[in-house]
């Protein structure tokens, strides 16, 4: 079973990947029911975002993946719109996500 980062009203999370080396992080939002993600601004190229439903009997609190291998250095940030209910009570928020793709180090040379 993997970690997950929760995600919360006006946090910031922020993301570490490498150029070409595999990432995969799970998220969930808040709520009792299902939760719906919204992502506004562009992933980095190569790295993908899904929502994933819990297996059964669970019916709430959908995670949300961020996966796949990154391919070109930078910084991306995300903003996550969550919507979801709490207890029949509509929730909206959002939380930002950093990431930060680093090149691959350099070897260092053989003598």
């Amino acid at each position: 079973m993997q970690a997950q980062t929760v995600l919360n009203s006006g946090a910031t999370i922020n993301l570490s990947m490498i150029e070409g080396q595999a990432f995969s992080s799970n998220f969930a939002g808040t709520g009792t029911q299902d939760n719906v993600y919204t992502v506004v601004g562009a992933v980095p190229p190569g790295i993908t975002i899904a929502t994933i439903p819990k297996p059964p009997p669970a019916t709430s609190n959908h995670e949300m993946v961020i996966s796949g291998t990154p391919s070109t250095p930078g910084t991306y940030t995300l903003n996550i719109n969550v919507s979801a209910t709490f207890f029949s009570v509509p929730v909206l928020y959002t939380t930002t996500i950093v990431i930060n793709v680093t090149a691959p180090p350099v070897p260092a040379p053989v003598a």
